[in-house]
């Protein structure tokens, strides 16, 4: 477990953070993820930027990644996807959908594209470390997916559009539709998207590599000592005691290039379903649950850095290694969110929140190489590689209390627990189907201070214990004084740490890909 001190300030007028929209609009926007008690924006102690319903609907946006161009200071890798916040890496920013933890990868990366932005109220991106109030994967900020809320009376709205390059290509076809209102002591908001993309291409070379041999290194399968010996199935490096007789050049079965169209748009197709329910049993005590569904199926073609071969090296431990071999993947996705919870106002200072959630996010991911035959394989489903197929269940709990001693002091007491399962075929060498589990338990408390009407303290301890490593305690102390109300000084010290998640705790996939069960079991 590592952790770092840091420290972070901010001088900047009023309304910086808030992407293009009138500052006196913004300002009056209530946030709750950045001290998890509700304040104005222009209260906050540490840096937020707010993406804003009617921002979205103004760049057009259709999936989470549009949104996140028009988002400052938080950077996005064009491949994959990983968030990134004031570069503190993926691993150290944490996506919450409506403040709360959602299964799935193991960087998040992919939600980038699994989240419509017709099912968004607004994006809270919290930039500085929030280990205090989130844990160990918050160091860098976290980024939290507020979906539509009930809302007084009733409205909804319905569209559709459709969209495609200058040629016709990688078209993209969406309709989607929202209603919330209330009805007496209920409020309720329901949204519903469909997205379907269409493939968009490009044809390539796949300038394909092999092992050279004795002398290590890749090279192209002509330029290999490597041959193939006459079982087909072993192969020996030229000139050794061991490569007598009629062997086989590699590169009569490999050749140095294949031509592909290496998918840059896959064709999808994306189904989100949510709902959101509260009920006041009384004006102080209200209930509510959260219930959300997810379906996702995806392929393309692609060159894979590498894949593995039905031939075993030379020492017959492993299988040998094909680099920049044209392959195709294809996903089935689905996930299920469940969230109930409760508000209850003791007092006039006291007040309580809790709430239990679960999430189940399953995965069915193949990856198969087009020259299964030049890579010694019967067919294309028996090349398949080891993939990250499986299943991931987060469940977790979570206590409030917040309390108002005086008028200028807002205390914040809280209890954490998390606990992740995941199943899947990377935490052995065998490529076998086993499952992890770690568990949190957390406990912190902040105290906001309000000295003066332009000076304001805030500070935070927390203690965290993790069932795979050791435990650890964070905080922070922060400062905001207004100069003016155009001006603001905000400057916060926090001491952040990160802990290892499941497949870096246990094994690294990319290990298991060059593995057969035989040679695993030799070991």
């Amino acid at each position: 477990m590592r952790r770092w001190p840091l420290v972070l300030g901010l001088f900047s007028p009023l309304g910086i953070a808030h992407a293009d929209a009138p500052a006196t609009d913004l300002d009056a926007i209530s946030i709750t993820s950045a001290t998890r008690t509700e304040r104005t924006i222009d209260d906050s102690p540490v840096s937020v930027t707010v993406i804003t319903e009617q921002q979205i609907q103004e760049i057009g946006a259709v999936k989470l990644r549009d949104v996140f161009t028009e988002i400052p200071g938080v950077f996005v890798n064009p491949g994959r996807g990983e968030m990134s916040i004031r570069g503190a890496g993926e691993k150290g920013t944490l996506l919450l959908i409506d403040g709360r933890r959602v299964s799935g990868e193991t960087g998040m990366g992919y939600e980038l594209d699994r989240i419509a932005a017709s099912s968004i109220e607004r994006i809270e991106v919290v930039k500085g470390p929030m280990s205090v109030l989130y844990g160990s994967d918050a160091l860098g900020g976290i980024i939290n997916i507020i979906t539509k809320q009930p809302a007084k009376g009733m409205e909804g709205s319905l569209d559709a559009s459709v969209g495609a390059n200058t040629q016709g290509e990688g078209a993209r076809y969406q309709i989607n539709g929202d209603v919330r209102g209330t009805s007496g002591a209920l409020g309720y908001s329901a949204w519903a998207s469909v997205i379907k993309t269409e493939e968009y291409s490009e044809h390539e070379i796949a300038n394909t590599r092999v092992p050279k041999g004795a002398q290590g290194g890749q090279v192209a399968p002509t330029k290999s000592d490597i041959r193939l010996m006459p079982d087909g199935k072993n192969t020996c490096v030229a000139g050794t005691p061991k490569c007598q007789g009629a062997t086989t050049p590699i590169s009569q079965r490999i050749s140095d290039q294949y031509a592909i169209d290496t998918t840059y748009r896959e064709p999808s197709e994306l189904i989100n379903l949510g709902t959101t329910l509260n009920y006041a049993l009384t004006e102080d005590f209200k209930l509510g649950a959260d219930l959300a569904y997810m379906h996702e199926s995806r392929d393309g073609c692609f060159i894979a850095d590498t894949h593995p071969s039905a031939y075993l090296n030379p020492s017959g431990s492993e299988r040998l290694s094909v680099f920049a071999v044209p392959v195709e993947q294809t996903w089935e996705n689905e996930r299920f969110d469940l969230a109930l919870r409760a508000g209850w106002k003791l007092s006039d200072s006291l007040r309580l929140n809790w709430r239990s959630y679960s999430s189940h996010y399953d995965k069915t991911e193949s990856v198969t190489t087009t020259q299964w035959k030049a890579l010694g394989y019967t067919s294309q489903e028996a090349s398949a590689a080891l993939s990250g197929t499986g299943e991931v269940e987060t469940i977790g709990h979570e206590l409030l209390a917040t309390w108002n001693p005086l008028k200028e002091h807002t205390v914040l007491l809280g209890v954490d627990y998390r606990d992740e399962e995941r199943t899947a075929p990377f935490f052995n060498a065998k490529g076998v189907v086993e499952s992890r589990d770690y568990s949190f338990t957390s406990v912190f408390a902040q105290d906001e201070w309000c000295v003066t009407e332009d000076l304001g303290l805030i500070a935070g301890l927390r203690y965290d214990d993790i069932s795979t490593g050791e435990s650890a305690t964070s905080g922070n102390l922060g400062v905001q004084y207004a100069f003016s109300p155009a001006a603001r000084l905000r400057a916060s010290y926090a001491q952040g740490f990160r802990a290892a998640d499941l497949p870096e705790t246990f094994i690294n996939r990319l290990t298991c890909l060059l593995y057969t069960s035989d040679a695993a079991d030799e070991e």
